[in-house]
């Protein structure tokens, strides 16, 4: 499993979500209020959701935390449903 992941806000706070597509296994990269391969064009919603063809599936959602001072740890070993917000 990849480390690689974003931290994304939205209006029920924060999750974190997985960088890598679930069609050959790039990265993903930020492009405006969407998520874009660049191996093969295919796209995703903010929240992981929505995959545009070659994808075949959403973005898996990792467990995270928040500390009293701010600092978030993200578990890339423990996946969360995809509603669950920190």
């Amino acid at each position: 499993d990849s480390k690689e992941f974003f931290v994304v806000r939205d209006a029920g706070g924060l999750f974190a979500v997985s960088a890598i597509c679930t069609h050959s296994g790039c990265t993903n990269e930020p492009n405006g209020n969407e998520f874009f391969c660049p191996c093969h064009g295919a796209t995703f919603a903010l929240d992981g959701s929505k995959p545009t063809s070659p994808a075949h599936s959403a973005l898996k959602h990792y467990a995270m935390c928040v500390d009293a001072s701010g600092n978030v740890t993200v578990n890339t070993a423990m996946t969360v449903p995809t509603a669950t917000r920190y």
